[in-house]
């Protein structure tokens, strides 16, 4: 009697992010200047008493207000969007985990029909004088649907990331940008 091979009872990963503690702290610290410049912008001025003057209290809440609307801003890029985790179910459905300002959200999709995912290999590489060099390399998916899913490469995939690449789709390499 041949025996028939079982499928796995517990879910393959595939991806995982390896920085969810750094993005929740990337996000408090993105998050404060709102309290910070509301707090500022309600302060009586006490020009006589500031050796500033008054272009102070102007200048600084107008930094504070700017840094207060830009920084959550840049979050916004990664909601939703930033893979977290993704799972082979034995029901055959993905588990995908995705990264929310206030959490992560899980879903199961069937990624298998979805195949057909346009992906994007970005170097993420960023050197400048007198600046720390940056070396945030992603993987972009685009999926049939139109959502776009964002893959850190410096994360985990223990199948491999030729497995992730077959799972999600197509590649499409992008060109560095001259400088």
């Amino acid at each position: 009697m041949v025996e028939t091979p079982h499928p796995p009872r517990e879910p393959i990963v595939v991806f995982r992010s390896d920085r969810q503690l750094t993005l929740r702290f990337v996000t408090l610290v993105c998050l404060i200047p709102v309290p910070l410049t509301t707090w500022l912008l309600t302060l009586p001025p006490t020009w006589d008493d500031t050796p500033f003057g008054p272009l102070f209290w102007w200048v600084l809440p107008l930094c504070g207000l700017a840094l207060a609307a830009t920084l959550p801003a840049s979050l916004f890029l990664l909601h939703d969007r930033y893979v977290i985790q993704l799972e082979r179910l034995p029901t055959g459905l993905w588990r995908l985990q995705t990264f929310l300002l206030w959490g992560q959200r899980t879903r199961e999709l069937d990624l298998d029909a979805m195949i057909g995912a346009q992906l994007r290999e970005h170097e993420g590489r960023f050197d400048a004088t007198e600046v720390p060099s940056v070396n945030a390399p992603w993987l972009e998916a685009k999926l049939v649907t139109g959502k776009q899913l964002i893959f850190d490469r410096q994360g985990s995939a223990p199948q491999g990331w030729e497995a992730l690449r077959g799972v999600l789709g197509r590649e499409k390499k992008v060109k560095p940008r001259k400088r």
